[in-house]
């Protein structure tokens, strides 16, 4: 019974090819994958039905066709002439895989060639060995921080197309970088006030004041009526302006010193100071006068 089976089947076979042998013009599709599909475009891209087929081995296709039909298939497909005058076109399809691209943050990628445009067209079918460019574009407040799966670092993406590939694009917005700050400390003796440029100084009152590191801090100094500024001491010296730049904390003290008035007090009807001195002479009675002036005319002596 078995052998019957095997030479009824062996039968059918033979009127098959013999009937496909005919100087028509056979299609032959190279198919990656042997699926009914496959072999349905095939056929179709032919002219012919789906029974037209004569043989499918090895993702290879083979469909009958009319006599002097010419050249006919897929792109990629070569056309050759049998002995007998019959046609075989070979038609080769073209394997694709799969591009799938994803974002976090707000931006945008897109592709060279084109295809993508994540936002919106975040997959692509690429032919295989096809060479891909991803361009990564943050928006508004965000930075481009990198990529994942088949690329990373920050720079442009490259993907080969020879086998499905995956690429993820993180944007994010920036943190600021913590920033040093150093302190300023005012001392002053004597009466006076100290004060800053930029703000934060106004010694009397305000003594100390925090700066961002890199800050340039003048001081400048207002001495009371009664008292003159004699000079810096500690992180400024002399008697001129004091600049500080605030690369670490700083000490600066200011001095006033009250100026001395000295007044004098003279006693009542006393002359002044620089007044010419007065000298008085008691002469004796019938003295005659120092400067032997002559005698006072009605006198006698």
């Amino acid at each position: 019974m078995e052998l019957l089976k095997r030479l009824f089947i062996f039968g059918i076979i033979v009127i098959f090819a013999v009937t496909c042998s005919s100087d028509d013009e056979d299609i032959v599709v190279d198919c990656e994958d042997e699926t009914a599909e496959c072999s349905t475009e095939a056929a179709e891209s032919g002219g012919m039905g789906i029974g037209s087929i004569a043989a499918v081995a090895g993702g290879v296709v083979v469909v009958g066709a009319a006599a002097g039909s010419g050249s006919s298939g897929g792109g990629g497909g070569s056309s050759s002439s049998s002995s007998d005058g019959g046609t075989t076109t070979t038609i080769t399809t073209t394997e694709k895989f799969s591009l799938v691209v994803s974002k976090s943050g707000s931006g945008s990628i897109n592709s060279t060639p084109s295809g993508i445009s994540c936002g919106s067209e975040c997959s692509q079918d690429f032919n295989k060995g096809t060479s891909i460019i991803l361009t990564a574009n943050p928006s508004g407040s965000y930075d481009f921080n990198g990529w994942a799966g088949d690329c990373s670092g920050t720079g442009s993406c490259s993907v080969t197309m020879n086998s499905n590939k995956s690429v993820s694009a993180v944007f994010a917005i920036p943190t600021e970088a913590p920033t040093n700050t150093f302190t300023l400390t005012v001392g002053k003796s004597g009466r006076g006030i100290i004060t800053s440029t930029p703000s934060g100084i106004q010694c009397g009152v305000d003594c100390s004041e925090s700066y961002e590191e890199g800050t340039s801090v003048l001081l400048t100094v207002n001495s009371a009526s009664d008292s003159r500024f004699a000079g810096w001491a500690g992180n400024c010296s002399g008697i001129g302006t004091c600049t500080v730049t605030m690369n670490s904390n700083k000490s600066v003290s200011a001095v006033f010193q009250v100026t001395t008035t000295t007044t004098t007090t003279l006693p009542a009807n006393s002359p002044p100071a620089n007044s010419p001195s007065t000298t008085t002479t008691t002469l004796p009675v019938n003295s005659l006068p120092t400067n032997n002036a002559p005698p006072t005319s009605g006198r006698s002596f």
